[in-house]
């Protein structure tokens, strides 16, 4: 196929990226001894630092704050919430009853704590999974961009595992464009040092 073709059917169809990755047999959970429709089983204090399939690093804080604000006039204020969220050592998770999941980062220096609630349709518990929905916005430098993002949160054992789904679709200098990535980690309980 010439290059002016393949030029072409890039212009014309966008651009694409997909990423998925699969998480080991081992993360997979046993029979649950809890209702399916049951959440609250995911509150816990786990450590912000987890594991990739490959044994990568992660971090919990960073994954759970699905913050899309791209605008540069908030760059400072993002950048220091992130680095906050990287020093974390633990992250407590509180799901009510009531649907509020109440998300704390704890550091050396700084917490940060956060919010996702049921009755905004942020959360939703089915199969014994707390997904966390979010969308928005996601333009900044050149890019009109919409973002749609998941989190699946589930007890394995003593463990959490985290499946983060992100979506974007929007243009790039005109052209359409869209992303797809699916990743895993998995969170031990947090033991103080």
């Amino acid at each position: 196929m010439k290059r002016s073709h393949i030029v072409c059917f890039l212009l014309l169809f966008g651009l694409g990226c997909v990423h998925i990755q699969s998480h080991p047999d081992s993360w997979r959970p046993e029979a649950s001894k809890t209702s399916p429709e049951d959440c609250l089983n995911i509150s816990g204090v786990y450590a912000n630092a987890g594991e990739g399939p490959k044994g990568g690093p992660v971090k919990l804080a960073n994954w759970l704050n699905l913050n899309t604000d791209h605008n540069p006039q908030h760059a400072n204020e993002n950048n220091a919430l992130w680095h906050d969220l990287s020093d974390a050592s633990s992250v407590e998770l509180n799901l009510s009853e009531n649907g509020v999941l109440t998300i704390i980062a704890k550091g050396p220096i700084k917490s940060r704590t956060w919010s996702y609630e049921k009755s905004k349709r942020q959360l939703e518990c089915k199969n014994g999974i707390l997904t966390v929905h979010f969308s928005g916005d996601g333009s900044g430098d050149g890019v009109a961009a919409f973002e749609s993002n998941s989190l699946e949160l589930q007890r394995v054992g003593n463990d959490l595992v985290v499946n983060r789904v992100e979506n974007a679709f929007g243009f790039m200098l005109f052209i359409p464009a869209w992303g797809h990535e699916s990743l895993w980690g998995r969170f031990k309980p947090w033991v103080n040092p």
